[in-house]
């Protein structure tokens, strides 16, 4: 490249650089922000995750996981060597890749468009201009408003807190444009960084690729090598075992915990829409801009199906609007591209159009984003300081906001967690039925699973309490444990005796246990209570000093994994997942620790073959293959040894469905204003699972059923009582099953 050309593409580099640090301003110095129940407090517990245990057992959530199942590594495990500022350096890190991938923009679209003026533009509009598909899809419009018509990438950022998604975002245009200059190596290495930092971001690069190789029907078949060399060099983290547990969590909790709608034919007619627009793409249009059609394409199905019908063409729909509006961004310029001779005009025509929202964006970006608090201030610090000082080696039970606090300020393990890193699924669903579970026996339930589980401190936030969801169904079940510490204001902490770390069981009697049929299967759970309780504790110092008699073995209370090792024993599950060690008769000093799985090492031998491959320049299509084949193989074997107690959980999960109040969710239903409201006014709760016209729905106002107006499966309109008091719990009750209560002030 000639040193003028070098240095305006380095200038307009530059100045997109600044003008994105600008446009977030503040964001880049803050410390916690106000938002404690948005993602950004997950991440910086799981950056804490990846300090604390790398390589090894994660012992803080879901009993316990190998760290590597928790997240790709490249954001936490950046993320977590700086562990001494979590807070600033999470801020500075996303803002600077944020401030990036406009670069990454201008760069791609001037490999696509050879005009400099246009990917300038292009990239102007990315970072500054309302998206451009606000315009014909209103419903993110409606979302983008509350920050000023913000840019889609702005909103991803600092609403939605999708950083992981945002880092691969940048790797995967990098990559896009690497395959456009069919630097096919580059291509494997850059996408390989996607593979390794977001779920979302692989499947968002793989809709491009999609394109490109309708596009460039040739090159296909390179693009599938490329992706094949990106996995193997991935492999030694992306291992089968995690595949396998990502694959499983995906059946058990998204498939039930997100709503999403069967196929319709609305969903039909825009598969089909996105189809003709392609093929006219691929028609009439020249293949530079004809890729970028086909992307607006298939991102545009996805995000346009879920919008319209709320289908999924892929898992987590909502996620890929990112990726949508580069593309609506690209496809603007790629159109402005073919008309040379009209270009300024174009231009100038659509830089008024859109001028007044960026100046409105503009003049407000500061202002609409989260602000520094003080950890102090929130609902959940002093908490998870209390239980920090008192928990020890017990695990606690929390939920909602109290999760990733506990993760960024203790090591106190959990029962739950961030929803990822989960190696045994019955946990999760365990957790779920404590939290959700309602009818007769749910305390007892509950509090079975407590034991189970080896639970030491109980969380609960109650209607009147400041944490942001109110995950309980009913809480006020749980009034009869006793109480280790409250505030005052809705949050109570209950105790559970301390319970040993492992402990000597009779393996006859486990044998005879009845089989576990639901998360709810009371019979089950007295007896493996029981069971569990042991016959007398075993000391655990560098491994565990047990005397054994014939029939016996030893129960530890963290989940089994292929990587526990211990001398002198073997390993094994219990009937909920739990560790059992089995040894011969007699006083054994049986040492535990935790190492790498068969297709752990399986990983990284993939990766170190692939990186040898490309050394010696074998082709691309035999280290794909050697990279994907085995790994293959070995997910099979995986998904053929799945525990039963996955069905359990799966069951779990579909049937613990309680009606649910959104947070923030209940307003005024004429005005839409928050709390506080005229007594006798008709207020409006949004929320899940509120039942269908056969139904039994009541709504209360404390333990007054309050008249219903209207009600839908996620609203109901509701009278307030003309003599409500002044502060008054509400709650949505479901054939007898009473959801989570928030309080709400009247006058």
């Amino acid at each position: 490249m000639e040193k003028p050309a070098f240095r305006i593409d380095a200038a307009i580099i530059f100045a997109l650089f600044a003008l994105n640090l600008l446009i977030l301003g503040p964001y880049l110095l803050t410390d916690f922000p106000n938002q404690a129940w948005n993602n950004g407090y997950m991440y910086i517990g799981m950056a804490r995750a990846f300090h604390d245990y790398f390589g090894g057992w994660n012992p803080s959530t879901y009993g316990g996981a190998p760290l590597r199942y928790l997240y790709p590594p490249v954001f936490p495990g950046l993320l977590g060597l700086f562990a001494s500022t979590p807070g600033y350096s999470y801020h500075l890190l996303t803002g600077i890749v944020y401030a990036t991938i406009p670069a990454a923009i201008y760069m791609l679209a001037a490999e696509l468009f050879g005009s400099r003026s246009i990917a300038a533009f292009t990239a102007v509009v990315y970072s500054a201009f309302p998206s451009p598909v606000y315009y014909f899809l209103p419903t993110w419009k409606a979302l983008a408003r509350p920050f000023a018509s913000a840019p889609w990438g702005f909103l991803a950022l600092l609403r939605y807190e999708e950083a992981p998604h945002g880092f691969s975002f940048l790797f995967a245009i990098l990559a896009i444009l690497a395959a456009l200059r069919r630097r096919w190596i580059w291509t494997s290495a850059a996408s390989a960084v996607v593979f390794l930092t977001s779920w979302p971001g692989t499947v968002g690069l793989a809709m491009a690729w999609a394109a490109i190789a309708i596009a460039r029907i040739r090159e296909g078949p390179k693009l599938i090598a490329a992706g094949g060399v990106a996995c193997g060099l991935a492999g030694f983290w992306m291992t089968p075992g995690f595949f396998h547990s990502t694959s499983v969590l995906n059946r058990v909790v998204l498939s039930h915990n997100v709503p999403i709608a069967p196929w319709t034919r609305t969903t039909f007619l825009v598969l089909a829409a996105a189809t003709v627009l392609a093929g006219l793409a691929l028609w009439l249009l020249p293949r530079r801009v004809a890729v970028i059609a086909c992307w607006t394409a298939i991102t545009g199905a996805v995000i346009t199906a879920y919008t319209l019908t709320n289908t999924a063409l892929v898992p987590l729909p909502y996620r890929y609007m990112l990726e949508f509006n580069l593309c609506a961004v690209l496809l603007v310029g790629g159109l402005v591209s073919l008309a040379p001779k009209w270009r300024p005009a174009i231009v100038g025509l659509l830089i008024l159009a859109g001028l007044p929202g960026a100046v409105h964006f503009l003049r407000h970006a500061w202002e609409v984003q989260p602000h520094f608090a003080k950890p102090e201030t929130g609902a959940t610090y002093p908490i998870a300081q209390w239980l920090g000082a008192h928990a020890g080696d017990g695990r606690v039970m929390a939920s909602g906001e109290l999760e990733p606090a506990l993760s960024v300020w203790t090591h106190a393990p959990q029962v739950g967690g961030s929803g990822q890193g989960v190696s045994n699924p019955l946990i999760f669903a365990a957790q779920r039925q404590i939290a959700f579970g309602c009818g007769v026996d749910s305390e007892q339930i509950a509090e079975r699973w407590m034991q189970a589980l080896g639970v030491g401190y109980f969380a609960v936030h109650g209607a009147a309490s400041r944490e942001y969801f109110h995950w309980y169904a009913d809480p006020g079940k749980f009034a009869s444990l006793p109480v280790a510490w409250q505030n005052g204001a809705g949050d109570m902490i209950y105790e559970f005796p301390a319970a040993p770390r492992a402990v000597v069981v009779d393996l006859d009697a486990m044998n005879r246990l009845p089989r576990l049929r639901s998360t709810a299967d009371r019979q089950f759970l007295d007896a493996y209570v029981a069971w569990a309780a042991g016959k007398r504790p075993v000391a655990a110092s560098a491994g565990f000093d047990a005397n054994l008699n014939p029939g016996e073995g030893v129960l530890v209370k963290t989940n089994y994994d292929r990587g526990w090792k211990a001398r002198g024993a073997s390993t094994e599950a219990d009937p909920i997942g739990f560790l059992l060690l089995r040894a011969q008769p007699g006083r054994r000093n049986i040492d535990l620790k935790f190492g790498a799985a068969w297709d752990t090492w399986l990983g990284i031998a993939i990766t170190l073959v692939t990186i040898v491959l490309l050394i010696v320049r074998a082709p691309s299509v035999v280290t794909g293959s050697v990279a994907l084949l085995p790994a293959a193989v070995a997910y099979l074997v995986l998904a053929s040894t799945t525990p039963p107690t996955v069905k359990v959980a799966e069951e779990a999960f579909a049937r613990l469905q309680p009606p649910t109040i959104n947070p923030e969710g209940i307003v005024d239903a004429a005005t839409s204003a928050p709390p506080p409201f005229q007594r006798g006014r008709t207020l409006t709760v949004y929320g899940l699972n509120f039942g269908t016209p056969a139904d039994n729905v009541q709504v209360f106002a404390g333990n007054r059923a309050a008249a219903i107006e209207y009600r839908g499966p996620n609203q109901i309109n509701f009278k307030l009582p003309p003599d409500a008091p002044a502060r008054v719990a509400i709650t949505v009750e479901v054939n007898g099953c009473r959801g989570n209560a928030f309080t709400i002030e009247g006058r």
